[in-house]
């Protein structure tokens, strides 16, 4: 059984009475394809029938298990927040990072709701992976985003705090690492020296560490979900020599690349 990919259908088989458990720290999607089970609970069980859909966040230990009389087949994917870099803006991302350390009780949606009708369509051999990928994302989307706060209607005139938080609401991770200062300083419609001052009192560093951060994150998934050399990954993420790539990663990571390519292959 895979635990380690992201936005990849996987599926689970439990005999009579078996178990499965969810606690990766990815926000996990969970449906039951036939069969009949019980989320375990403390002090509570709730039954699970065909098509019931559930959603475990990522501090959510989601326990499964098959009934006695027979086995229960579950199909489930990952959302890695991580792997959302040219999908999240920063501001979200630092959101629903928040959100994570939660650890409410997984959510469930029976099999009238819509949320288990698309998920259902996920496991029709005809649909391209690609096509695919993008429905776990659109079944993802309107539940990450209940966690992010509603954005505030347009005034006139907006101090630079809320302009500042109005761009970062709009502006991608991939976009953010190819942006100079001035450039998203002109963005927010201040100096250089405000906007610095503003992003470090938001993110609690400087923009120079916080690309830098984004850079590794980007290789990670290169590392994790590739072939490619350390040499190509470290040039595609922006760093001119290998030896500064490889210094940088295991100082964030306390791993150079090629051990943390290897312990994520051996999680798979």
């Amino acid at each position: 059984m895979n635990h380690g990919e992201h936005l990849v259908l996987q599926e689970h088989r439990l005999p009579p009475t078996g178990e499965w458990t969810s606690s990766n720290g990815w926000w996990r999607f969970v449906r039951v394809h036939d069969g009949s089970g019980l989320l375990v609970q403390p002090a509570t069980l709730h039954l699970l029938n065909p098509n019931d859909v559930l959603i475990c966040p990522p501090a959510c230990r989601c326990q499964i298990r098959a009934s006695q009389l027979g086995e229960l087949r579950l199909h489930s994917f990952q959302v890695n927040l991580a792997m959302l870099s040219g999908v999240l803006t920063v501001l979200e991302r630092q959101q629903l990072e928040a959100a994570s350390q939660k650890s409410p009780p997984p959510r469930r949606f029976d099999s009238t709701t819509v949320m288990a009708q698309q998920f259902a369509n996920l496991s029709q051999p005809e649909v391209h992976p690609l096509h695919r990928r993008c429905q776990m994302l659109q079944l993802a989307a309107p539940i990450l985003s209940e966690h992010l706060p509603t954005t505030a209607k347009p005034e006139r005139i907006l101090p630079a705090k809320a302009r500042f938080e109005q761009l970062f609401q709009k502006i991608s991770e991939a976009e953010l690492q190819y942006r100079k200062p001035e450039d998203l300083a002109r963005l927010c419609g201040c100096s250089v020296r405000h906007f610095s001052r503003l992003f470090r009192e938001h993110f609690g560093h400087s923009l120079t560490p916080k690309k830098t951060e984004l850079r590794i994150q980007k290789a990670q998934q290169l590392l994790v979900e590739s072939d490619a050399k350390i040499i190509d990954v470290a040039l595609d993420c922006g760093f001119q020599h290998v030896s500064q790539f490889t210094a940088i990663f295991r100082r964030l990571t306390k791993l150079t690349p090629s051990q943390y390519r290897r312990r994520k292959h051996r999680a798979v």
